[in-house]
């Protein structure tokens, strides 16, 4: 798979080793979706005239990744179907089209097996992060 396609992201799930985590790749996601959420507090007082204003900086934020994929490896789909079942936050490394990269702790709030796709099954990811984010251009 060619990760500078625009409709590919490379996922990759990490080992939870220390003192060093590696990261192994499980595939190319493609039909993805990455959102940020942010719930900012309201802010009412005299000074707004009656308009509400959102508090800066403040509030939970959330990233939300989905997409359809193939896992690359047995090794790779059988690490990411362990991760849906065990419902625990992990590290994930996910390389973007532009070379950007993100690096967020996820839970899989979402996983599907689906049909062959060229003789390979596929899958169907939501992963929802679970503490900080941070995102390398």
């Amino acid at each position: 798979m060619d990760i500078h396609n625009a409709s590919l992201m490379l996922l990759k799930i990490g080992d939870d080793g220390a003192p060093t985590e590696a990261f192994h790749t499980i595939g190319g996601l493609r039909a993805t979706r990455v959102s940020i959420g942010r719930n900012p507090p309201e802010v009412r007082d005299v000074s707004g005239n009656g308009w509400k204003r959102m508090l800066e900086g403040a509030g939970i934020a959330s990233l939300r990744i989905s997409g359809q994929g193939v896992a690359a490896t047995k090794e790779g789909d059988a690490r990411l179907w362990q991760r849906a079942v065990d419902g625990a936050s992990r590290n994930y490394r996910i390389h973007l089209a532009d070379g950007g990269r993100i690096d967020a702790k996820c839970v899989v709030t979402g996983y599907e097996r689906t049909g062959a796709v060229e003789g390979l099954e596929g899958f169907t990811l939501t992963l929802e992060s679970s503490g900080a984010v941070t995102y390398t251009a």
